[in-house]
């Protein structure tokens, strides 16, 4: 039996990563191989871990580099992997000396869950360390195709760049339209002006004539709600904008009907709300940042997109799915995933763990 070893560090417990990692290791167990994890440091909430395989080892601070090559070592010696994924970079170099001291051949695989853009920021020393830190990887996994881009421009070679996304669940159901109002949806991290950019919906909602038949359900849970709260009071749309008390932790449940979800990302590394929506047949409007959203939508076609902190194009984007001017079907939303859907996603992650080339 095959056994992946999945390494990172400081995971707080909540998120899109424990999400993806979680299923990935126990679909990949059904499969016949054997997954583990190992976190470093730091991890939060653990509960998403329960099923798995996974260790949790403390780090100090002082010679924290050379403490973790040494943990490394051992573990690498003691659980013989042939295959090694790591989700953050700085961990890299330490797994590849370890490697080379332990005598162990299985492949290091960097496989990110953010753009890189959000990681090394556009200061030259951290891409300077993010560059060193990659360098010691064999091969990368890609989550979105603007991802992959980024690896390019960095130097990687095509070849060792896996565009893979994430798995999605195919669905059965469809959402139908709404009968007397046009509905729309905001699913995720309640952000008001930063990754997320809630307050662009708000103002682009803001600028539809008061004749406009609207309601938008805000579903999430974060920091910002009652900026949120109050923006929306200030901006006179509470009778129309709606907030969820709390996280919901099947959003998809409390959904009868919709005519589109909303993302306003400043940034994704791949958006998966969106192929959430879609794989239930639903429209969406999403800000074009840079990776993410075009692996999805194709602009006016199964979808809407707009230029980032563009509120009166998103505006009219919203116009255009409350006058019915999106010539979709819905059942066309759920195959045009097709490349993201599980049984796709595992055949394609199984061949490249295979290959040992």
């Amino acid at each position: 039996m095959k056994k992946i070893l999945i390494v990172g560090k400081d995971i707080v417990g909540f998120g899109g990563l424990e999400t993806v990692v979680s299923n990935f290791m126990l679909n990949l167990n059904k499969k016949g191989l054997h997954c583990k994890l190992v976190i470093l440091g730091t991890h939060g909430n653990d509960a998403w871990c329960q099923g798995l395989d996974f260790e949790i080892i403390s780090t100090t601070k002082k010679l924290k580099k050379i403490n973790r090559t040494y943990i490394f070592i051992k573990m690498l010696l003691r659980e013989k992997p042939d295959y090694i994924i790591c989700l953050h970079h700085p961990l890299l170099p330490q797994l590849s000396l370890a490697k080379k001291i332990s005598y162990c051949k299985a492949k290091l695989n960097y496989w990110p869950h953010n753009t890189i853009i959000s990681i090394t920021g556009d200061k030259s020393k951290r891409k300077e360390k993010f560059l060193f830190c990659i360098r010691h990887a064999n091969e990368f996994f890609a989550i979105s195709s603007g991802i992959k881009e980024e690896f390019k421009e960095l130097g990687i070679e095509d070849n060792y760049i896996h565009l893979i996304y994430n798995p999605l669940t195919r669905q059965e159901t469809f959402i139908p339209k709404s009968q007397n109002s046009n509905q729309f949806i905001y699913i995720g991290r309640l952000t008001f002006e930063g990754q997320k950019r809630i307050k662009d919906i708000i103002d682009a909602f803001s600028l539809l004539n008061e004749n406009e038949e609207f309601e938008l359900k805000i579903i999430g849970n974060g920091d910002d709600r009652q900026i949120i709260v109050d923006y929306i009071k200030l901006k006179r749309l509470e009778h129309k904008i709606t907030l969820t008390q709390d996280w919901v932790m099947d959003p998809w449940s409390i959904i009868k009907e919709a005519d589109a979800l909303i993302l306003s990302s400043e940034h994704e590394g791949l958006g998966m709300v969106l192929g959430e929506a879609m794989s239930r047949g639903l429209p969406c409007i999403s800000s074009d940042c840079f990776t993410g959203p075009r692996d999805f939508i194709n602009d006016g076609v199964n979808g809407y997109l707009y230029e980032p902190k563009n509120i009166e194009e998103l505006k009219e984007k919203i116009l255009n799915i409350i006058h019915r001017k999106l010539p979709y079907k819905a059942e066309n939303l759920k195959t045009d995933l097709n490349k993201m859907y599980e049984d796709t996603y595992y055949s394609k992650v199984l061949e490249i763990l295979s290959n040992k080339g």
